[in-house]
């Protein structure tokens, strides 16, 4: 299961992030927007294998990561 949180407004967030994951096999997470406390909740309970995101949201997301110890053993 991927987990872009890269918008889906452009060719390339639709070919990489949605049809990609579909076509083989796979599924995607879509969540309403952009929350790196969402991205964990998502890590815990769906257990995603792959997500896609741009430099500042990895960061943003590995900075709450540092609250989120639990979720980050599981990921």
């Amino acid at each position: 299961m991927s987990g872009p949180v890269i918008d889906y407004f452009s060719r390339g967030g639709i070919i990489r992030n949605l049809f990609a994951p579909l076509f083989s096999g796979g599924s995607t997470i879509c969540c309403p927007n952009f929350d790196p406390n969402l991205f964990w909740d998502q890590v815990e309970d769906v257990q995603p294998t792959w997500y896609y995101a741009s430099p500042t949201m990895h960061s943003m997301v590995l900075e709450e990561g540092r609250n989120r110890v639990h979720a980050l053993e599981r990921s």
